[in-house]
């Protein structure tokens, strides 16, 4: 039995993750970059408004 690497939830022979890598990276190329950035803002929403709060209270600046 050799070397087992786990990548993304999935076990994956040492000499298959190269493969296996470039194939999922190939699927990701393929996704619809503006959609996943504003679903990221969205998800994040509440996150940074929080975050621009502290900065808020920490450095007395606005923005």
């Amino acid at each position: 039995m050799g070397v087992r690497t786990v990548f993304r939830h999935a076990q994956v022979d040492a000499d298959a993750l190269l493969p296996r890598a470039t194939a999922l990276a190939t699927q990701l190329s393929a996704l619809d970059m503006t959609a996943y950035k504003n679903t990221k803002a969205r998800v994040r929403a509440d996150l940074n408004a929080a975050l621009d709060v502290a900065v808020e209270r920490e450095l007395g600046t606005a923005g």
